[in-house]
């Protein structure tokens, strides 16, 4: 599962582009997946394990409208 910010990632640097077909939007969009590093990933992984912490703690409520700003790597 990507995390919010890794999706925005992906769509940024996809976005105003014209590709000829799927499968190279599929590269490109693994290109960018393949350049995260492991403090992305592991970052990742904390936000997670975070949220669900604090669903647990709600006895699994969600609370609509929940985020969590972060920025990854260079951003």
């Amino acid at each position: 599962m990507l995390s919010v910010q890794m999706e925005q990632r992906v769509k940024s640097t996809l976005k105003g582009t014209r590709f000829e077909s799927v499968e190279a939007v599929k590269a490109k969009a693994t290109e960018v997946l393949n350049q995260l590093t492991e403090a992305d990933l592991q970052h990742c992984f904390q936000q997670w394990k975070s949220r669900m912490e604090r669903r647990r703690d709600r006895q699994g409520e969600h609370i609509e409208g929940e985020t969590v700003a972060t920025v990854i790597g260079n951003e």
